[in-house]
């Protein structure tokens, strides 16, 4: 008894070629972004090192070992099939398979596994009135309000322009240690003439917007731009230029223009 008991034990425990695979709500791009580049491993494949990678199509990736994932449509450009064979035990086919529900879940709701809700979207506000100072870092609160309220004042004062209610706030820190570029728009419905201190500033209509959003405090602001930083990496995005913080009554959003 005991032998049979110790064949079935190693049977178990035998390294087999296996295969498991997943259909993914999200398109073969996205996938391939995630499945093509051991440094994304981290994020749905915790704790496995580093198979270089052998072979590369846009359709599979063949990784160290024979490991193979393909990838093709389910049904629709906007669903992906995963299949991914490699020799492994019970154990490993268990992983391979808790491994692919991750990135399932990763792909398909961002806002679960990142904690905000994060997407791109096209621009919508295409046209802002905005206003910039130079300001030390522990001015920025203070100096923020007082743009705010010269551009709402500027609206007011017979422009003839329709403003949103809510606003956006860019702050650069690249250009100097010592201070920062703070600047404060509102989308507005079209141009005037502007007064000094006030420009207009235009976004291209055809332009992508990576956008990260909440409810709640302000101070998870640096929480939420940490996280879409690791996103624009992990998913190799390339930013355009600095975000800008959405302001709207108790909700807040950062949109990064990308390409």
């Amino acid at each position: 008894m005991g032998g049979v008991v110790a064949a079935g034990l190693a049977v178990a425990l035998s390294r087999v070629k296996v295969s498991r695979e997943v259909v993914i709500a999200a398109s073969a791009y996205d996938v391939g972004q995630q499945i093509s580049d051991t440094g994304n491993w981290k994020s749905w494949r915790p704790g496995i090192g580093g198979a270089g990678i052998e072979s590369r199509t846009p359709a599979s990736v063949v990784y160290g070992g024979g490991q193979t994932l393909e990838l093709a449509p389910a049904g629709d450009d906007r669903h992906t099939r995963v299949r991914w064979t490699a020799k492994a035990g019970v154990g490993g086919w268990f992983s391979m398979g808790a491994a692919l529900a991750r990135l399932k879940e990763m792909l398909e709701d961002p806002a679960e596994y990142y904690g905000f809700s994060i997407s791109i979207q096209p621009v919508r506000d295409t046209l802002m009135l905005s206003k910039k100072v130079w300001v030390r870092p522990d001015r920025i609160e203070v100096q923020r309000e007082q743009l705010l309220n010269g551009l709402r004042a500027y609206l007011r004062s017979g422009v003839g322009l329709e403003g949103a209610e809510y606003f956006f706030v860019s702050v650069d820190r690249s250009i100097s240690e010592d201070s920062v570029l703070l600047s404060v728009g509102i989308p507005v419905s079209g141009r005037a003439v502007s007064a000094p201190g006030f420009e207009f500033l235009r976004l291209p209509a055809a332009g992508r917007l990576l956008v990260g959003s909440y409810e709640g405090p302000y101070s998870r602001m640096g929480l939420l731009r940490k996280v879409m930083e690791g996103y624009i990496r992990e998913n190799r995005l390339s930013k355009v230029a600095e975000p800008f913080e959405k302001w709207s009554d108790g909700q807040f959003a950062l949109e990064y223009g990308v390409y």
